[in-house]
Formats: structure tokens, sequence, C-alpha cells
């Protein structure tokens, strides 16, 4: 049985990517190619090279082949501003690959680690896999966050908080795509 739940977990994590690179997330969904023409560290800021001529619109998400790199924030005609998944400005729906999935709320907080607070009990454990929840219409399920990092239990609220290493590495990314 532990065999075949690391199998399943296996092979969901390379769907997840797959869909990513392919642009399956969200079937029917167009996908905006850009590049990544500022990177602002420390405003966890990048700006796109593809805006609203292009279709791109605020709240869009920028996914790169490894996986969510940001938040479409402001739109020129030209090109756009985007707060990296690192920002914590930015939430969103984030789902641990264990066993039936457990979700939370998702935010950044440095360049290298991001926050999944949840509430469920379920088996969450270092190496699982994180995507996007698909709880909402602007971000589809399956989109690679990261992997879990680190998890701490808070007894006295019933939660957990889950650190997470984010999968894309923003610096070294330059061609990514904006999901409509």
């Amino acid at each position: 049985m532990k065999t075949y739940v690391q199998t399943v977990e296996s092979l969901r994590r390379e769907l997840a990517q797959l869909r990513t690179v392919t642009g399956l997330p969200n079937p029917g969904a167009k996908r905006v190619s850009a590049r990544i023409i500022g990177y602002f560290a420390y405003e966890d800021r990048v700006t796109l090279s593809a805006g609203a001529a292009q279709g791109v619109k605020v709240g869009m998400p920028v996914i790169s082949a490894d996986g969510l790199l940001a938040v479409v924030q402001t739109v020129e005609p030209d090109r756009a501003q985007a707060l990296t998944v690192t920002s914590p400005a930015v939430r969103f729906g984030g789902l641990v690959l264990r066993d039936d999935g457990v979700a939370g709320l998702m935010k950044g907080q440095t360049s290298t680690r991001l926050i999944l607070d949840v509430l469920e009990e379920g088996k969450i454990q270092v190496g699982d896999a994180v995507v996007t929840s698909g709880f909402s219409s602007r971000f589809p399920r399956g989109i690679p966050i990261g992997t879990v990092a680190e998890v701490v239990a808070d007894p006295n609220f019933g939660t957990r908080r889950v650190f997470v290493a984010p999968a894309v590495n923003i610096a070294a990314t330059l061609d990514v795509w904006v999901l409509e």
C-alpha cells in the first residue's frame, strides 16, 4: 500500500508539472507569452513584456515551466507589473498533494519561503508537493507552487503552519506565460 501511495503521489507531481509546461492547468484558457524584463527583489515584483494590448489584465496568474511565479498587479499597454508569490501581499489557495490533499491559504514570507496555513487534520510531510487548489476562478488547480520544507503545529488555534520552498527560481527565470 505504501508503494502504491508513493507511486500515485509521484504521478500526481509529474502530471502537475506536465500540465504547467503544456498549458493544461485550465483547459480552454489562453496563455500570453511574455518575458521578464525587470526583477525587483526587494519589492517582490517583476516587469513583464506583455500588457493590455496582448490581453493581460489585473489579477491574472503568471507561470513559468516550473510553476506559479506571480500575479499581475498593474497593466500598461505594452507591459505589466506583477507581484511574485513570495510577496506577503499575495494570497491564494494552496493544496498539499498527499492522500486526499490538504488545502489552505498561501502567502509569501521571504524570497525563499512561502507559508500555507491549514486547519485540516491531514498528513503533511517534508518534501510533499504543493500546488494551487483551484478553489478560485483566478488560479486553476494543479499549478506547482513548491515543496513542503517544514510543518509547525499551533495547538492554541488548532492550525498548522506549513513552510513551502517555492518551485520557481525567480532570479533565473526569463520566459513566462500569463494565464487568461
